[in-house]
């Protein structure tokens, strides 16, 4: 046990060392490793047989890195000087207005459309394909974004309570791993059918 301890402290040791030398990429190296392996855990739990299909995992793993990562190192630090800073709350005001907008807000209007939308458009499937999938599959309190709550409001508690701002990214990224498995697994099922059109009114008798 004090093994592994002095190991982890030495792994975190060294990421703090990397961010301080350049924050972005390291946060968007871990982010690309870890949306990359997700998928790869998604593809197994699939269960189909067949080899890994890499070209996929290579697109989750560069949404991971070129999306994910800068866009919520931008999201986190704007969060903590608009509440912290601008809006002067008590610490626990500050936390619940964060998670109340993460939740209600960016997740549901914001993040989940641009995974769904981004990846579609990753696979070559073209602009109204990607946005077809950000609307059925992202926009608004969906399916997913309801197991989203069941997971990441007690995360993001911790996230928003106690994790420091330049460690937030590799946070969310560990926790990541598994939840991004599941989105992989909703983003390969096939498309839901289109709602077919309601039936035309029915015409009264024709007066004589």
């Amino acid at each position: 046990a004090a093994a592994a301890a002095a190991a982890a402290g030495g792994l975190l040791a060294g990421y703090q060392a990397c961010l301080e030398a350049a924050p972005l990429a390291t946060k968007a190296a871990t982010s690309g490793v870890i949306f990359g392996a997700s998928d790869a855990l998604a593809q197994r739990q699939g269960g189909k047989g067949g080899g890994l299909d890499l070209a996929r995992s290579a697109r989750f793993a560069a949404f991971g890195a070129a999306v994910q990562a800068p866009l919520f190192s931008f999201y986190f630090s704007s969060q903590d000087s608009m509440v912290d800073g601008a809006l002067g709350l008590s610490p626990v005001a500050a936390v619940l207005v964060k998670l109340a907008f993460d939740q209600l807000v960016w997740t549901p209007f914001f993040w989940l459309p641009v995974f769904f939308g981004g990846m579609a458009l990753l696979e070559g499937r073209g602009a109204r394909a990607a946005l077809e999938a950000a609307r059925d599959r992202g926009w608004g309190y969906t399916a997913v974004c309801r197991a989203n709550w069941a997971v990441w409001v007690p995360v993001n508690l911790l996230t928003y309570s106690v994790v420091p701002l330049e460690l937030r990214i590799l946070w969310i990224n560990s926790v990541s791993l598994l939840w991004t498995a599941y989105l992989s697994r909703v983003q390969q099922e096939p498309p839901p059918p289109p709602t077919p059109p309601p039936p035309p009114p029915r015409r009264g008798p024709r007066a004589r």
